[in-house]
């Protein structure tokens, strides 16, 4: 006789927030793509500056906006605009090694550390983790996607929908303000 037995699990959410950090790029061949191609000595260097702006931070003020002030001086990435901010980062969106900091279980406000990627060396600060569990977020995210597109329909239907020398949506809508 033979006896087969299945183990399920109930199926769950998982409760990972996601989290709001801020980071420089500092790259060793001077721009954010891949870096894969710089020599020892141009990582070495790359590192002894992402060293020098965590010196700076911490001789500082140690504040999100001192962060910020050094990210959009340094940071090579495009998030420099915005004091290298990135906001809901989930779990797997960034490179490995950014990830496993951004997600290490002990990380509180305030963390700074370095961290290598295949685009140079990342300044890291921990924002904050969010309320929200990644599956709540995506589904905000997901409702105000096509709650968006119901209102673009609906304008669209409504009015002539037309495209500017930037490529943003406008429509015009002539008023009468004599009456």
């Amino acid at each position: 006789s033979t006896t087969v037995v299945y183990l399920t699990r109930p199926a769950g959410l998982s409760d990972v927030t996601t989290v709001d950090v801020r980071h420089i790029l500092v790259s060793p061949n001077d721009n954010s793509s891949s870096a894969t191609q710089a020599t020892d000595a141009e990582w070495d260097a790359a590192l002894a500056e992402a060293e020098d702006i965590l010196d700076q931070y911490n001789n500082g003020e140690k504040t999100a906006d001192a962060f910020a002030a050094l990210a959009k001086a340094n940071s090579l990435d495009g998030s420099a605009s915005v004091g290298g901010l990135y906001e809901d980062v989930y779990p797997n969106q960034m490179v490995s090694s950014f990830n496993a900091w951004c997600f290490d279980s002990a990380r509180q406000h305030g963390d700074v550390g370095i961290v290598k990627s295949q685009y140079g060396y990342h300044v890291m600060f921990f924002e904050e983790a969010n309320e929200d569990a990644v599956w709540e977020f995506t589904v905000k995210q997901t409702l105000a996607s096509t709650d968006s597109n119901e209102l673009f329909s609906a304008l669209d239907e409504e009015y002539t929908i037309k495209v500017n020398s930037f490529g943003s949506l406008y429509f015009q809508k002539d008023v009468d303000i004599d009456s």
